[in-house]
């Protein structure tokens, strides 16, 4: 499928006379979840332009293609030497691999999956972010704090690496470019049965923050670099955590919504 379809598909489709969708899929390969949100902030812009007929923007967007220019020159710089010794001296001994998809070989596990929506209500919602404020932490690392907990419980192991994502995108025009920019970070904690709960928070905060610096190197050279020394060595995650808040521009003259729909990997 990925050699023989477009990476990318729009459909326009109108509900009645007041209501029209536009659907949209795209292979990761040319999108994040950014720029999903980059994309639909830009739809909701020109849309609100045509609606009250002011000139629609006539300057380029900032192009992939210096993107890649860029991370070129960052294989061959000291930076990425950095980052690497970084990453093979925090694995030298990896961390058992655990996955939730059950016991599986690996040469047998697929790439297909499955999505359980939970919605918190509105007051726990709003709990937890007046909770995040007084104790001065942030919302990704109380979620990422309590998963390692329920792992932790779950397998019986204080030592993990669990996934998160990096939007790795530095400068202003990164930021507003479409394309694939996400880093993969496998962030190692030893888990501390004894410890307080706010104090391995703020544990887990401060290890996100060092991994941070170290963000623009990639995952699959990391695995590789790991391979040369462990050659049984399959993977350093097989569990992830993602927290992404989307921020949608407001619209005047017109209401909209927006979905992600999980496409089934």
């Amino acid at each position: 499928q990925l050699f023989n379809s477009p990476l990318y598909q729009f459909s326009l489709l109108r509900i009645h006379s007041h209501e029209v969708w536009l659907f949209a899929k795209f292979h990761h390969i040319i999108m994040d979840g950014i720029s999903l949100n980059v994309m639909g902030n830009q739809l909701i812009d020109l849309y609100q332009k045509i609606k009250k007929q002011d000139p629609l923007p006539d300057q380029p967007e900032p192009s992939y293609l210096s993107y890649i220019e860029k991370e070129s020159q960052y294989l061959q710089s000291s930076r990425f030497a950095k980052d690497r010794l970084f990453w093979t001296q925090t694995f030298q001994q990896p961390p058992d691999y655990h996955s939730l998809a059950g016991q599986a070989s690996f040469q047998k596990q697929s790439t297909s999956a499955s999505r359980d929506t939970i919605t918190l209500s509105p007051h726990l919602g709003q709990t937890i972010r007046i909770f995040c404020e007084e104790q001065k932490i942030n919302i990704i690392s109380l979620f990422m704090a309590s998963f390692y907990i329920c792992i932790s419980r779950l397998t019986s192991k204080k030592d993990l690496a669990i996934g998160t994502y990096y939007g790795n995108r530095g400068s202003k025009a990164e930021k507003e470019m479409l394309g694939m920019f996400v880093s993969s970070l496998p962030i190692r904690i030893t888990v501390d049965p004894d410890a307080d709960f706010l104090s391995f928070v703020r544990r887990v905060g401060r290890e996100q923050l060092s991994v941070m610096r170290h963000q623009r190197f990639p995952y699959n050279l990391l695995v590789n670099e790991l391979r040369k020394d462990q050659k049984k060595l399959h993977n350093l995650i097989g569990i992830s955590m993602q927290y992404q808040p989307l921020q949608w521009h407001n619209a005047d003259g017109f209401d909209y919504e927006t979905a992600l729909y999980f496409s089934g990997y």
